[in-house]
Formats: C-alpha cells, sequence, structure tokens
C-alpha cells in the first residue's frame, strides 16, 4: 500500500490529538545528522511529516541553513502543521507521497522518514530516494517505539492491540532499514544510532495518545467503543504511580545512508 492511500483512509481526524500528544524525537539522536550533512545551504524533506513534530525537530536540529519542506497526504495533518509551526520558520508544507516525491533528480540533500517507513511502497520510495538526492545526500530512517521489554505497563498496551487487532504483532514494525538501505547500490554507506529514554505522562496524555493512532482507534472500535475505553482506563488506573504519572520507556532509533558520490 503506498503511504497516500494510507494516510488519507486513516489518520483524517486525529491531527489534534497527534499534534498534542505523540513523542518527541531524541535531540541528542538528530543531532548526529550535522556530521553527515554537507556545510552551507540544505534542501531537505520529511515524508509523511504529519503533524510536524519531525519537521520542526529536523529544523531545530539543522537551524536556519536548512529549507525543509514536509510532504503529507493528509489535509487535516497539513492544517495542523501549519498551525503548530511558527510562520517565519523556514518550513512548508504540501500534499504528495514517497513514491512520487515531484522533486528534481539530485535536487535534495536529506530525505527524513520518521515513523513511516511501514507504510511506504518501499521499493518505489528506495527508487525516488535514489534519483532524488545529490550525491553524499542522506536518507534518513527514524522511529520511535514503545520498550514493552521493559515495562508491564506497556506490554500490557501492546496485548491490548493483539486482542482487538487481527494479525497485528507487538514488532510488526520492526523493520530491518539497515539492512534495507545496504542492500541498495546507491549507497555508500550507513550509520546506526539510537537512544533509551522515559517518558512520564498524565493519564489524560496517555488516552489521549492511544486515541490518536489509527490502530488504537480501530481496536476500540472491535471491541466496542465502551469496552475498549474502559480497558485503557482501567490499565492507566493500575499502572499509574502515587502521583498519577505513567511511565512510558522508548527506544529511538535513526539509520542513516548516504548516496555513493559517484
Amino acid at each position: 500500500m503506498s503511504s497516500e492511500s494510507y494516510q488519507k483512509a486513516n489518520f483524517e481526524g486525529l491531527a489534534d490529538n497527534y499534534s498534542q500528544n505523540r513523542p518527541q524525537y531524541p535531540q541528542r539522536m538528530l543531532a548526529e545528522l550535522r556530521a553527515l550533512l554537507p556545510d552551507g545551504p540544505l534542501s531537505v524533506i520529511d515524508l509523511a511529516s504529519g503533524t510536524g513534530i519531525s519537521t520542526r525537530a529536523v529544523a531545530k536540529t539543522l537551524g536556519d541553513r536548512a529549507n525543509i519542506v514536509g510532504v503529507e497526504p493528509s489535509e487535516d495533518m497539513r492544517r495542523r502543521a501549519r498551525e503548530d509551526t511558527d510562520a517565519d520558520a523556514p518550513i512548508h508544507y504540501r500534499d504528495g507521497s514517497a513514491e512520487n516525491l515531484d522533486c528534481e533528480n539530485a535536487s535534495l540533500d536529506l530525505i527524513f522518514v520518521g515513523q513511516a517507513l511501514h507504510w511506504f511502497n518501499r521499493p518505489k520510495f528506495y527508487a525516488e530516494a535514489g534519483r532524488t538526492l545529490k550525491p553524499g545526500g542522506v536518507v534518513t530512517i527514524a522511529r520511535n517505539t514503545r520498550n514493552w521489554q521493559k515495562s508491564e505497563f506497556v506490554s500490557e498496551y501492546e496485548a491490548f492491540h493483539e486482542k482487538y487487532l487481527p494479525g497485528f504483532s507487538r514488532t510488526e514494525r520492526e523493520l530491518d532499514a539497515a539492512g534495507e538501505l545496504e542492500a541498495l547500490d546507491w549507497i555508500e554507506r550507513t550509520a546506526t544510532f539510537d537512544e533509551e529514554w522515559f517518558r512520564p505522562m498524565k493519564k489524560s496524555s496517555f488516552l489521549g495518545m492511544a486515541q490518536s493512532s489509527s490502530k488504537v482507534t480501530q481496536a476500540i472500535t472491535n471491541a466496542g467503543k465502551e469496552k475498549g475505553m474502559a480497558e485503557l482506563n482501567d490499565m492507566a488506573d493500575r499502572h499509574a504511580d502515587g502521583d498519577g504519572f505513567l511511565v512510558m520507556p522508548y527506544i529511538s532509533i535513526m539509520v542513516c545512508g548516504v548516496k555513493a558520490a559517484k
């Protein structure tokens, strides 16, 4: 399935919850991009940019020398992204998909993909990335993954998905991005960076985050709205600490592939 058809079918109406409750990317991890990119002005695309969480994070990392375009097929997501982005930021948002970048050959310094590779038609995306990146340009695949191995709470949350979504596996998003990039004949080298971190949140933030997910909204529908929400509320109540906070451990991973100079 293409990124465009998936997002248009699944993300309309979720933008406000998504913007308010989805996790950020660790700035220390994103800072590793600076050493891989050339000096001077940078042309950057953030694919499946959603509400601009990753777009603004990359802009903060690279500073004013980067002109960044967030490419996002969902009109609702683009609306919220524009609302959340400073008017004078070097960021623009437009419609589009990963499989048809609508960019000139060898025109981009960085293609950033956050939390979206599993939606793409990956052979088509990789071909487009190879076509549009400049020699020495970088394609970056980043994701925040809930670290269920380190938390009974998160393991139970993953089990909720598995219970109500036939065929769902908590490991389904764990694609071998490094292996796929290394197999491309136009990639010269790859580098992988990761960071473990913990996100404290109130129950309301957890429920908002859950309902920003197309998968969780489908799971709630499958369970029956009243029953599904009751299970999530009970889960949050049982795992909250004395101050009412839940802690969600994450591991963030960023895989970078550098296009050969020739």
